[in-house]
């Protein structure tokens, strides 16, 4: 069942908007008590309640997007956004004190804590976004560089964003991206600037050609990918 959801690229940068905004809100609504020295509201109480959901939201779609093969950039966008926020959230349940008025300077803190968290994984994931977007509109072929692919530097590239859709050695992973194995008479029928102008484009689920129904993201997944990365990884394909 979860392994036929298909989660966009672009989820993470709305997952990451809702975390900043119900932050935000969650530090305006106690830090405006604490400022004021009053003991908790129920509206705080909610509002700390929909920050923790909305968290654990972020870091299950982390999870999955990781599971996609997009790239270990998501693992700190949403584990040190998401995770490291919980964990604040956390340590105000395992410091539990009675005096209602630390409560709530003590609930500010965690929030204080959480947005530095929030925001700065916010902001690289909006980088990241950029780099992503800016892939969408691929070079020609004719104007890729032709370079001579590394096979060893390609799989260490493959190793980090695309085993986890392909499988370590090329053997496909149920539900998120076909055999290499299977793939020789496409990889032999196209040249490697060919096979590096497709990495470059990506293929969108509901492209025809696309026989496992899963987004293959642009550059591979792989951040600020050059001409280089995708010639490795296209000679290391080649080794398959």
């Amino acid at each position: 069942m979860i392994d036929s959801i298909i989660v966009s690229p672009v989820t993470h940068m709305i997952v990451g908007t809702i975390v900043l905004l119900t932050n935000l809100f969650f530090l305006f609504v106690v830090g405006r008590l604490a400022w004021k020295k009053h003991t908790l509201s129920p509206l705080a109480n909610a509002t700390f309640i929909l920050f923790q959901l909305a968290l654990i939201t972020q870091t299950l779609v982390g999870i999955k997007l990781l599971d996609q093969g997009l790239g270990v950039l998501q693992l700190y966008i949403h584990y040190l956004g998401g995770a490291a926020s919980l964990a604040f959230c956390l340590l105000y349940y395992w410091l539990p004190t009675r005096d209602e008025l630390k409560q709530s300077r003590r609930l500010a803190v965690v929030a204080v804590a959480s947005f530095l968290f929030v925001f700065l994984t916010f902001v690289v994931g909006s980088i990241a976004d950029v780099s992503l977007d800016s892939a969408e509109s691929p070079q020609p072929i004719t104007q890729i560089t032709s370079l001579t692919g590394d096979p060893v530097r390609g799989k260490t590239l493959y190793d980090a964003y695309g085993a986890g859709a392909h499988g370590i050695s090329g053997e496909g992973v149920a539900g998120l991206g076909t055999s290499l194995n299977n793939a020789n008479q496409f990889i032999a029928d196209h040249t490697d600037a060919e096979l590096v102008h497709f990495l470059r484009t990506g293929r969108d689920p509901n492209d025809p050609d696309n026989v496992s129904g899963t987004l293959m993201p642009p550059n591979g997944g792989i951040p600020n990918a050059t001409d280089q990365d995708l010639y490795d990884i296209v000679a290391y394909l080649r080794t398959l």
